[in-house]
């Protein structure tokens, strides 16, 4: 299988940690400014402009500011311009934040977010976190923390004030749409500590073997080897089930394909030049059973490229409700002035070319989730509709 060290992010911020992974990349030179290529031929009109601005603002403004913020201020807004929620300037701090977000322990409440839109929007709850447990669903907004407005434009901020010890308390303001009219209301959850097992396996009536990823981090594919293990030769079928899966490192996400899907194409990307930039291939060994898999609102990029290889395959039918459409590929590098950048450099598809971009990824099988289930997957399969279709549609599987 041919392994590629790519980066494939989901969210701008994820409410607990950044809990994609990164890559480092190469150092781009001493000053901050190298990546902004020759600045010496700078408009000399600009320079005065940003030279008036920021005089105006030391004279005028009613605290104190260094000239160290307003720096980070213009790094920020220059990536900011680029008007693309998945590309962000991280000072020294936020990309220290980020190294340390992928060791998968941390306190929080366990939450992934999207900044689009001007709000700050769930994308998932990390299953069995606080976050699920209190309720919080795909497509919440979250207005307030403890009162305190937040917005789309500032997601760190959003994310640090959500942080905190374990124990504590934090109250959100929410805004739901219920029955096509929104509806705002206060959640209060307990913050504890986030461990985030990625790949977890059950069986089903003892011949269906059940296989949950909830994210593709750095130990995802030993999680998954491991669980696989487990099957047995009596199973006859299983089910994937992928919802409210953000995403995560692209080299793993084509591992886990690998083990899935017969030899050929699990992706490829191309840059805003046309050119292909990067493939992924499976080999051709692969695990041969019936599939089903479950993808909703919350699937989003690795994951939709795990559901449209399968599906482009034949391997799988897909059941639940539309993915996310978050199909760009990020790279994170470290300046040698310890901030960085994660920016937008190619768009996947998947093997056929399906683009996923804003667009997602329509079940096969459209089933949307009750109501009132506000916790999905085995542990909850009483209740989880979406669980028992796919119990349904498998099972006509084994027995064609």
């Amino acid at each position: 299988m041919k392994r590629k060290f790519s980066i494939l992010l989901v969210l701008v911020a994820i409410l607990t940690t950044n809990l994609f992974s990164y890559n480092f990349g190469k150092s781009i030179g001493d000053d901050n400014l190298n990546i902004f290529g020759d600045v010496s031929g700078i408009d000399s009109k600009q320079e005065d402009k940003l030279v008036h601005l920021e005089n105006y603002i030391n004279e005028n403004y009613l605290r104190d500011v260094s000239k160290e913020q307003l720096y980070t201020g213009q790094l920020k807004g220059m990536v900011a311009s680029l008007d693309d929620p998945y590309s962000v300037y991280l000072t020294s701090e936020e990309f220290d934040e980020l190294v340390e977000d992928t060791s998968g322990k941390f306190f929080g409440i366990g939450v992934y977010i999207n900044s689009s839109d001007g709000y700050i929007t769930v994308v998932s709850p990390i299953r069995n976190t606080p976050a699920e447990r209190a309720g919080l669903l795909s497509g919440d907004r979250i207005l307030k923390v403890d009162g305190v407005e937040i917005s789309g434009d500032n997601p760190d901020e959003a994310s640090k004030l959500i942080k905190g010890e374990k124990g504590t308390k934090i109250t959100l303001t929410i805004l739901r749409e219920e029955d096509g009219k929104p509806k705002t209301f206060d959640l209060e959850v307990e913050r504890d500590e986030i461990n985030v097992t990625t790949v977890e396996s059950s069986f089903i009536e003892d011949v269906i073997f059940y296989l949950s990823i909830s994210q593709f981090n750095e130990n995802t594919y030993s999680e998954f080897k491991n669980e696989i293990g487990k099957i047995k030769p009596t199973t006859k079928g299983m089910i994937l089930d992928l919802r409210s899966n953000p995403g995560g490192v692209l080299d793993v996400t084509t591992q886990v394909a690998d083990e899935l899907l017969p030899e050929g194409l699990v992706y490829y990307t191309k840059t805003k030049s046309g050119q292909i930039s990067d493939k992924g291939n499976s080999d051709p060994e692969f695990l041969d059973l019936p599939i089903v898999t479950l993808i909703n609102g919350g699937t989003a990029s690795a994951s939709e490229i795990v559901s449209g290889a399968l599906r482009d395959y034949k391997r799988t039918i897909l059941v639940g409700e539309k993915s996310f459409g978050k199909g760009v590929v990020q790279s994170i590098n470290r300046f040698s002035s310890n901030d960085g950048i994660k920016l937008t450099i190619s768009e996947y598809f998947t093997p056929k070319g399906v683009v996923i971009q804003n667009k997602g990824i329509e079940p096969d099988v459209e089933v949307a989730l009750d109501d009132n289930t506000t916790i999905i997957g085995i542990d909850n399969l009483e209740n989880d509709n979406q669980l028992k279709r796919g119990i349904e549609e498998l099972k006509k599987m084994i027995n064609e």
